[in-house]
């Protein structure tokens, strides 16, 4: 049986709207975000429609969430071989989200938050600023599949997973209270942190910066300097105008912190009275500016197997605020007995800095 040829066809699209995004450029997105369930959620925001297909709007308020048909206007060639990010082997366009495809054309789903006039605001935006939307329909029952298999490795395995429970800092820090406390000097990935089930209070931050950073946070540390004692690395986030922080340590009243601080000078001072060696004298003496690790996106520090050295490197080398004066110092007094006590209580020894 002869076999029919199958003519090629071509369309003309027609850009129905432009969309308004935090993102500026391809490259303002982290890789990471690409490989964490849910990590766009927050991302808020506008589908601006233009006025001639304005009346198309009418009644898509009566759904939760739309279909957003795009282009990839700042794709400049077509591949058919692409190596996703994280993955060392070349795969076939069409089994992955590369936006360098034969037509340039993306799909995703996002939330509705309220409609005025022609300007729809969503959340769940993963384009960039000025990306061409080509079609809008929502997303109904029919659109929700059971049983989806998919291929993605690390960032949809036990790591995105979990990132995708813990979806409030208190659970972040709650996670990290149960992971086993890592006595030696190590600066593993947060994917490592959640393979082998420990993690020291360097490796800590990092895995809590990541996890905070899935939930729409910056992935921000502090750092906690203190003089004849161990230092101190905290993930820190921002809600409603005021800071807060989840950090691991071998020390309970080192961790978590409520979002109630107006100024990370404020957040870091709650620190300082329990925070001494075990000479009970007072050691903390300055802080890091908060300090972005979205910085080191290319080297895939979240899923990395590799040392991560040089983001402690970097985050030792960075400006330090001092916290008080030598005169300050001078006249600080022990820490009371009872406090050195109840400090102490429940942490390993081998994770404990004896001072000189």
């Amino acid at each position: 049986m002869k076999k029919k040829s199958i003519k090629r066809q071509e369309f003309v699209l027609r850009t129905i709207g432009i969309v308004h995004s935090p993102f500026k450029e391809p490259t303002d997105i982290p890789r990471d975000m690409n490989r964490l369930p849910g990590a766009f959620a927050k991302v808020r925001g506008d589908l601006e429609i233009f006025p001639e297909c304005a009346e198309g709007l009418k009644d898509v308020g009566a759904f939760s969430h739309l279909i957003v048909t795009f282009a990839f206007h700042k794709s400049t060639e077509a591949k058919l071989l692409s190596k996703p990010p994280g993955e060392t082997r070349l795969r076939g366009v069409f089994s992955t989200r590369s936006p360098h495809r034969p037509n340039a054309l993306g799909l995703t789903v996002v939330k509705l938050a309220s409609q005025r006039g022609n300007t729809l605001r969503v959340s769940g935006i993963d384009m960039v600023e000025g990306t061409p939307i080509l079609d809008i329909k929502p997303y109904t029952a029919r659109d929700r599949k059971s049983g989806i298999r998919t291929r993605q490795k690390d960032g949809g395995g036990p790591a995105g997973r979990l990132f995708n429970k813990l979806d409030s800092p208190i659970k972040i820090q709650r996670f990290l209270d149960h992971l086993d406390y890592d006595c030696l000097p190590g600066t593993r990935s947060p994917l490592w942190v959640v393979r082998e089930g420990k993690a020291n209070c360097f490796e800590g931050a990092l895995f809590a910066a990541a996890a905070l950073r899935a939930i729409g946070h910056k992935p921000l540390l502090v750092d906690l300097m203190a003089t004849n004692d161990d230092d101190h690395v905290i993930a820190v986030f921002k809600r409603r105008g005021h800071w807060g922080a989840v950090a691991k340590s071998n020390f309970s009243v080192l961790r978590f912190r409520e979002p109630v601080y107006r100024t990370v000078r404020e957040l870091v001072m709650s620190y300082f009275d329990i925070f001494f060696s075990t000479r009970d004298r007072k050691s903390l003496r300055s802080y890091s500016p908060p300090f972005s690790l979205a910085r080191f996106d290319r080297r895939n520090w979240v899923f990395t197997d590799g040392d991560l050295g040089y983001i402690g490197d970097a985050l030792n080398a960075t400006r330090h605020i001092r916290m008080i004066t030598p005169a300050m110092v001078r006249e600080l007094v022990l820490t009371d007995w009872a406090l050195h006590r109840s400090v102490y209580l429940g942490a390993k020894k081998a994770g404990i800095y004896k001072a000189k």
